[in-house]
């Protein structure tokens, strides 16, 4: 099934949410499963390029336009900083431990995806949004 998501590309500040289709499996009932679908096709993608680029494929260097969006942010990194392959159960747990802690959150459409064990029907072209929190830290004055 195919499904758009809503992604924020790295470091852009305008027109940084593009929507972004992405195969997801038939049958997902929860929550629980949905994360651990998207990690093991990102997980099993990720082990792919790593491997490929391993067997002597010429590794992916950052374009001036990536380098100027990256330097906005103030970090500039590639993509692929490891050649090591990603371990998939390690991945899930990580992700699921994490939407537990609120570290990110889920809509299908305009409702909040609030627990793991949630039921969830999606259709053909349904809107997933994915937010990462991020903590903000300061002193108090």
């Amino acid at each position: 099934m195919i499904v758009q998501i809503n992604l924020k590309q790295v470091a852009k500040r305008r027109n940084g949410v593009t929507t972004t289709s992405y195969g997801i499996s038939d049958g997902i009932r929860t929550v629980s499963e949905l994360i651990t679908d998207i990690v093991k096709r990102e997980v099993s993608s990720f082990n792919e390029r790593v491997a490929d680029e391993s067997k002597g494929r010429l590794k992916s260097y950052l374009t001036n336009d990536e380098i100027e969006n990256l330097a906005s942010s103030g970090k500039i990194n590639s993509a692929i900083n490891s050649e090591k392959t990603q371990d998939e159960e390690a991945a899930i747990a990580n992700a699921i431990q994490c939407f537990e802690d609120g570290i990110y959150r889920i809509f299908v459409g305009d409702k909040e995806l609030q627990s793991l064990d949630e039921e969830i029907i999606l259709v053909e072209n349904d809107e997933l949004t994915i937010v990462r929190l991020t903590m903000l830290s300061g002193r108090m004055w």
